[in-house]
């Protein structure tokens, strides 16, 4: 089981890589056949990750993982992301500026907010593990929560809901200042 609670997260910090990895590769006259068959594997791939990530967070919750897990590895999904959202957006600026590029931007659009929503999930899961525990508050579970879903802001609410919640975790069990471990690798 422990592999599993590993394994899952990692996958989704290598997905958005492999659908970009085309960007970089070489074009041949079977471009167009592959692309589109990639394109359909990768989102069959992708509705299966977030299926049984959504299934696997849900079981970690009922089971009284630590918020701090679904916190650690939400704001390390959303820091290796950040390579991928640059490219992509440069894409799209490609894109806009090439005649007819602007029918492939829904794609990058979609792409974008799928990928989102795929790394917000740990990130929803540890804030409502946090209010749980009664370490974030309402107010501030819900704005966290909130700005999960705003390209930007997910990055550094992820950073903030993280410490936050390990600082008022380790001031509890030590009265000292923030510490940083690796407990959440080690479970």
């Amino acid at each position: 089981m422990k592999i599993i609670k590993r394994i899952l997260p990692v996958m989704l910090i290598l997905l958005p890589y492999w659908f970009i990895s085309p960007i970089f590769g070489e074009v041949d006259d079977n471009s167009q056949r592959f692309t589109s068959s990639y394109f359909y594997i990768w989102i069959a791939i992708f509705i299966v990750l977030f299926a049984v990530n959504v299934l696997h967070s849900a079981f970690r919750m009922s089971r009284g993982e630590k918020s701090e897990f679904f916190l650690f590895w939400s704001m390390i999904l959303k820091l290796c992301h950040i390579p991928v959202y640059v490219v992509v957006f440069l894409c799209g600026v490609v894109f806009a500026i090439i005649p007819f590029g602007f029918f492939l931007l829904p794609i990058l659009i979609i792409f974008d907010f799928l990928l989102l929503s795929l790394s917000s999930i740990y990130g929803i899961s540890g804030i409502i593990q946090a209010k749980h525990d009664g370490d974030l508050s309402l107010k501030s579970a819900v704005v966290l929560g909130i700005l999960h879903f705003f390209f930007c802001a997910d990055v550094i609410c992820s950073i903030v809901a993280f410490f936050t919640v390990k600082h008022k975790k380790s001031r509890d069990d030590t009265g000292s200042g923030i510490y940083l471990d690796s407990e959440m690798l080690a479970d």
